[in-house]
């Protein structure tokens, strides 16, 4: 495992400007905190999964979705379905239905505010 501080630093400043609206605030938040509010924005006590929903069409490139009982990653090839295996071929998707959303809504914030995420390798083919 190789240290990315460069790039923790630019996720946690890119999380900031896309959640916090007071940039004053900005040097008051560490990693620990804003991941506590990740968690919280990801389960619920008991073991389920925070989730809401958004048509496709407001999601943010980097996002994960499930329809149907299956999950997809909306990447800059399309829509892809997820494995375990890895992303499968872009499917098609009408871009007005709506689907429970995976991601955290900062996370979802913050990437339509413009971070790019790192994807597996079988997103980028």
């Amino acid at each position: 495992m190789y240290c990315q501080r460069d790039r923790s630093n630019s996720f946690r400043d890119a999380w900031l400007r896309a959640n916090v609206a007071n940039s004053d605030e900005f040097g008051n938040f560490r990693m620990p905190q804003i991941d506590k509010i990740l968690h919280a924005e990801r389960a619920v006590r008991g073991g389920g999964k925070v989730t809401f929903e958004a048509p496709i069409a407001e999601i943010p490139v980097g996002a994960m979705f499930a329809v149907d009982g299956s999950a997809y990653l909306l990447s800059p090839r399309g829509i892809l379905p997820w494995s375990f295996d890895g992303y499968g071929t872009p499917q098609t998707m009408n871009s007005e239905t709506v689907v429970q959303v995976l991601t955290p809504r900062s996370i979802d914030r913050f990437f339509s505010a413009g971070f790019v995420p790192l994807m597996h390798t079988s997103a980028a083919l």
